[in-house]
């Protein structure tokens, strides 16, 4: 029960060093053409070719060699990472590569450049080095670390996280304290993202309760990884960066606390993702919390299988979207098999943020349904006010609308997910409807540059306006007549709430929770993915009819402050940490 992800090869001259018969022809399939390196088989069923090959010490010979040279590779293919020798990688990038796809397991890999190629294939090497030192196991154990670490393997993968789940269910279930709770949340950033704002109300919620809050994450708390972290600091709540990507095993005490039996501990070392999850199973045999809260997807299950491991009394995963089998690019090749033995677990608690992600996400995982409860965003509905007709008039003035122009805005991440390029369609196809239009677009992401020739392609340019992302994204949304999201992904849009909350009538697709998000008539309109000619219909009807935007506006904030209140979801939340 695993998802394949092919390597990103294609357009690419691609060189592969020291041969794996793991590889799969779908890996490299892609390629332009593909030249190996190595004395192993080369069987790659479905290639219409028999690519060239030359010995590993032929490639790092200082000589060169006149086929690769010919051949101009431009990515290297190391599989595995047990055979990440520094001599082939320097040759690989002295013939021009800079791209190395480094396959850690079946099916997952992690790019980076020559120089990131050679650092980790010089500290691989020395750390094999020192493990054939004698006494090594005295230093290792000093210094808390393995010099010659097991490899990651979905092989193992799948029996570390059966071997925990069975672990944590013949263990009596340790009751919570009568009084305040230690709650731990766990994430990967505080970035000004959706999950990590409704993490921030949840923390200043249960905080003023009298509760103990932490909130650890898995990356450094630099730059815009740490924008929520001041907030939280202000409001007395720990924050932490562990320090993960240490520690290749338990240390001693460690490992007797745990129970891990021998060869569940040796499948744990091996898991694809070790090297997060030991250093967090560690700390939290040191310092267990009350709850482990998890969320989004890796940090959900590398933090509810340290948990459970750890003996953790309450543990939960929080999903916020749909299932990754709908996001590719967020989906890793042991995800799946992971969720469905956690789900399953009757120790562990999942919540979805909409019951068409929990919907989801259990017929993905082949799940239980009702394992998944739903707590629907929470909202604090006085922090955003309805635009004054003052601020309004000056808000569209700066961004050059007229008062009597219809003010379409969409805030979104200019990703595959959200179709940007319905987005434009719509903008296209109202514009000969709505003579006094006007667009604007909130947000970056990937598809930016994309998105913005397309909109030059199709003449929008005296129409919609790009204002890139913004601090402040309410400020332009409260001073629009109409926002629209086209989405095909969608778990349940905090934007859908803001527009409601300023009183700015929404037009969104039927995209996973999104539909949720809304009453549907009352405060604004939901059409299907990629039925383009009704959500044109309902904002040219928005548009004709300001009465109608007013009643939809009002009752939106009504609805906002009744069923998305900031209390009922601390609540709702709290009453999941008792035992199942």
């Amino acid at each position: 029960m695993s998802d394949f992800r092919p390597l990103p090869l294609q357009g690419q001259r691609t060189l592969i060093l020291a041969f794996d018969p793991h590889l799969k022809a779908a890996d490299v399939g892609r390629s332009d053409a593909v030249f190996v390196a190595g004395s192993r088989p080369c069987e790659l069923a479905g290639l219409d070719y028999e690519p060239e090959r030359i010995s590993l010490r032929r490639l790092a010979s200082p000589l060169p060699c006149r086929a690769l040279t010919q051949f101009r590779p431009t990515a290297a293919v190391v599989n595995t990472l047990r055979s990440a020798w520094v001599g082939p990688i320097l040759a690989a990038a002295r013939y021009g590569v800079d791209r190395f796809f480094l396959v850690d397991a079946p099916g997952s890999f992690f790019e980076v450049n020559a120089r990131g190629a050679l650092v980790l294939a010089g500290a691989r090497t020395a750390r094999r080095g020192l493990a054939r030192l004698p006494r090594s196991e005295r230093l290792e154990e000093l210094l808390g670390q393995r010099f010659d670490p097991p490899w990651p393997s979905l092989e193992a993968t799948g029996p570390a996280a059966r071997a925990i789940a069975a672990q944590a269910m013949a263990r009596p279930l340790r009751p919570l304290p009568e009084g305040p709770l230690r709650i731990v949340h766990f994430l990967g950033t505080l970035s000004p993202g959706g999950a990590e704002r409704q993490l921030t109300y949840l923390a200043e919620g249960t905080r003023a309760r009298g509760h103990r809050v932490e909130v650890w994450i898995s990356h450094s708390l630099e730059g815009s990884n740490g924008h929520y972290a001041p907030r939280l600091r202000e409001l007395g709540v720990k924050v932490r960066a562990l320090p993960t990507r240490k520690r290749t095993s338990l240390r001693p005490e460690g490992l007797e606390r745990s129970g891990l039996s021998g060869r569940a501990l040796k499948d744990l070392e091996e898991h694809v993702a070790a090297p997060s999850l030991i250093p967090l199973l560690q700390l939290l045999l040191d310092d267990p919390p009350h709850v482990l809260h998890c969320w989004l997807d890796q940090t959900n299950l590398v933090g509810a299988l340290a948990g459970l491991a750890a003996g953790v009394p309450r543990v939960l995963i929080s999903a916020r979207n749909v299932s990754p089998a709908r996001l590719p690019r967020l989906l890793e090749p042991w995800f799946r098999e992971t969720y469905h033995v956690l789900a399953n677990c009757p120790r562990l608690t999942c919540v979805a943020n909409s019951e068409a992600g929990a919907k989801d996400y259990a017929a993905w995982s082949e799940s239980d349904p009702a394992a998944w409860k739903v707590v629907t965003n929470g909202f604090d509905v006085e922090s955003l006010v309805p635009c004054s007709p003052e601020t309004r008039a000056a808000t569209r003035a700066t961004l050059g609308v007229a008062p009597d122009d219809f003010l379409v805005v969409g805030v979104f991440r200019l990703a595959e997910e959200k179709r940007p390029h319905d987005f434009l369609e719509v903008v296209r196809r109202l514009r000969e409807r709505v003579p006094r239009l006007r667009v604007v677009h909130v947000g970056s992401g990937g598809l930016g540059q994309e998105v913005r020739a397309e909109a030059d392609r199709l003449g929008l340019s005296k129409v919609l306006h790009f204002a890139g992302r913004r601090e402040d994204p309410w400020t332009i949304l409260g001073a629009a007549d109409a926002s629209l999201l086209t989405s095909e992904v969608e778990g349940l849009p905090n934007v859908a709430l803001e527009s409601q909350a300023l009183e700015v009538p929404i037009v969104l697709t039927r995209a996973g929770g999104a539909a949720e998000s809304i009453a549907e008539g009352k405060t604004g309109f939901v059409c299907e993915v990629g039925d383009l000619e009704a959500i044109c219909e309902r904002l040219e009807r928005l548009a004709q009819d300001p009465d109608l935007r007013q009643r939809l506006g009002a009752r939106g904030r009504e609805r906002v402050a009744s069923e998305f209140s900031l209390e009922r979801m601390v609540e709702a939340t709290l009453a999941l940490y008792p035992a199942r």
